[in-house]
């Protein structure tokens, strides 16, 4: 079977920016690991969706500016089966933030904040 790879060239800047945080996350403690394999697919989603709530900037993506329920609103039309990427996205996020809060790449009450709103957002993703 052929390695399909992706033209790094080709990759959006803001998973780029946030593929070193994520091979991190994957081995840290706030990972569990049914995450791990979801974290390496579903986080580069989240990167776009935050560079979309804020430009990043020379410090890399703005975590903090988040808006969880702008990113279930713009997931509401998927398909059943891409209901489940949007839970897995919604629950490894919520962990995700646990890190991100770990490493001070957002505060301790942004980081509380975001976890809790996003693992509410996953508890109500169901299929239809």
């Amino acid at each position: 079977m052929d390695r399909f790879d992706t033209d790094p060239l080709y990759t959006p800047a803001p998973v780029r920016l946030a593929r070193p945080l994520i091979a991190r996350f994957v081995h840290a403690p706030e990972c569990p690991p049914e995450h791990r394999w979801h974290a390496r697919t579903t986080l580069p989603v989240l990167a776009l969706f935050v560079s979309m709530c804020a430009e990043p900037t020379s410090r890399g993506l703005d975590w903090g500016a988040l808006d969880p329920d702008g990113l279930l609103r713009a997931s509401m039309d998927c398909e059943d089966d891409e209901r489940a990427f949007l839970r897995d996205l919604l629950d490894v996020s919520a962990s995700f933030y646990a890190f991100l809060g770990r490493e001070g790449l957002v505060s301790e009450a942004r980081s509380r904040e975001l976890r809790a709103q996003l693992a509410r957002l996953a508890l109500g993703v169901t299929r239809r």
